[in-house]
């Protein structure tokens, strides 16, 4: 589990195996010293097709793809992009994809797709000394040659107006907005006409990167569970206030030291930056209650968000393409007990563990890994450099 990662584990998370169409997108931005790929995973037991289409404004090109079972396939896009892209990937339902950026062989960072469809987003503006921050939102073409109409705010910390435009885009069309100097707050995308996706990136001095996926606005109070991995000890955890009015937000915290509990009203729009060993060391559990709508994300490292956990997948897949030693983490939010079996296919014998109400366990991976559970799970694939998180892949479906 220490050392250097060279390649790329995914996880996969299915509600079943059955060939439904699904379509999936990601924004493609080019980092300087990046190569970027997209990684196709067949957790099935048959060959799947997937196809891949890359817009940019009027250019769009398309690729046929044939993915084996229980295997996983590479599509470098470098090569395929002229400049910030839409990346479309269509097949059977269980089809699961990855975005990456790597660097000298070793992941930067990795976004698992989105699906299309929604009229309302927030994201996390999260900026560090030095670095850049980009809101991007891309056209879903619909083959009409309408593209869509987006209303878009930006506030800081204190729920301050920086930034409020409505941007018309094309066909295919990607826009780029530059967030940076704003400081930590939150962005606010509205689809008002056509449709369209988003997604955040922060490139740092020294060139990590975060990525975060747009997430549907909440509209009423909040209940959020967050469970914090391994290596929690300088963690983070950042809140944003979606509402027009303020917000009191009751955050309890869990762990080897006992429990603790603080309130924080955020003002209309604002967001807050807490570094949660200042409240409890090592939390194990962190709760958000607020009669407000709340958005949230914890932070193992400036370098990975992890959205707050729901565990509705019952069967879910870790992938790697050849074998290493990687970190796989499951989660059980809920408040039952959980028996969580390994294996059971191939050469690889099954195993079967119990899984705590409202915990997580840590399993070394090095090859892929089919995961069943008694109810539902979440997880993560957490990728390690010099014993510390540098980047993450969470996968909710």
């Amino acid at each position: 589990m220490r050392g250097t990662l060279k390649l790329l584990p995914i996880l996969i998370l299915f509600p079943s195996l059955a060939s439904l169409g699904s379509v999936l997108y990601q924004i493609h931005l080019p980092i300087e010293g990046c190569e970027h790929l997209v990684t196709l995973t067949n957790p099935g037991f048959d060959p799947l097709e997937a196809r891949i289409s890359i817009s940019s404004g009027g250019s769009r090109k398309t690729l046929v793809k044939v993915v084996q079972p229980g295997t996983t396939l590479r599509v470098c896009i470098d090569g395929l992009a002229d400049g910030p892209s839409l990346i479309r990937v269509e097949g059977p339902e269980a089809l699961r994809a990855v975005y990456w950026g790597i660097r000298w062989g070793e992941p930067v960072f990795g976004a698992p797709f989105m699906r299309g469809g929604g009229r309302s987003f927030v994201l996390g503006n999260i900026p560090t000394p030095g670095s850049r921050s980009y809101l991007l939102i891309a056209d879903v073409p619909d083959g009409r040659g309408l593209g869509s109409l987006v209303g878009v705010r930006a506030f800081n910390r204190r729920g301050e107006v920086v930034l409020s435009e409505r941007e018309t885009l094309g066909e295919g069309e990607v826009r780029v907005l530059d967030l940076s100097g704003f400081g930590i707050g939150q962005a606010e995308v509205e689809i008002l006409e056509g449709e369209a996706v988003c997604a955040y990136r922060r490139v740092d001095r020294g060139g990590a990167v975060l990525s975060i996926n747009g997430f549907p606005s909440p509209s009423g109070g909040e209940k959020l569970f967050l469970i914090p991995p391994p290596l929690r000890g300088d963690g983070r955890l950042f809140l944003a206030n979606c509402s027009e009015g303020k917000a009191g937000a009751v955050i309890r915290l869990r762990g080897e030291g006992g429990e603790r509990s603080i309130r924080k009203l955020l003002p209309p729009k604002g967001a807050i930056l807490l570094k949660l060993s200042d409240i409890l060391p090592l939390p194990v559990e962190v709760r958000v209650e607020s009669r407000s709508p709340l958005a949230s994300w914890y932070m193992p490292s400036p370098t990975i968000a992890i959205e707050p956990l729901e565990g509705e997948a019952p069967l879910l897949a870790a992938a790697l393409p050849t074998p290493i030693s990687a970190e796989l983490i499951l989660f059980n939010p809920s408040e039952e007990e959980r028996v969580i079996s390994f294996g059971g296919r191939g050469k690889e014998p099954e195993t079967r563990v119990s899984l705590r109400p409202r915990s997580w366990i840590a399993r070394e991976i090095s090859t892929t890994s089919f995961i069943r559970s008694s109810g539902g799970v979440e997880g993560l694939i957490l990728g390690l450099k010099e014993g510390r998180p540098v980047w993450a892949v969470q996968i909710k479906r």
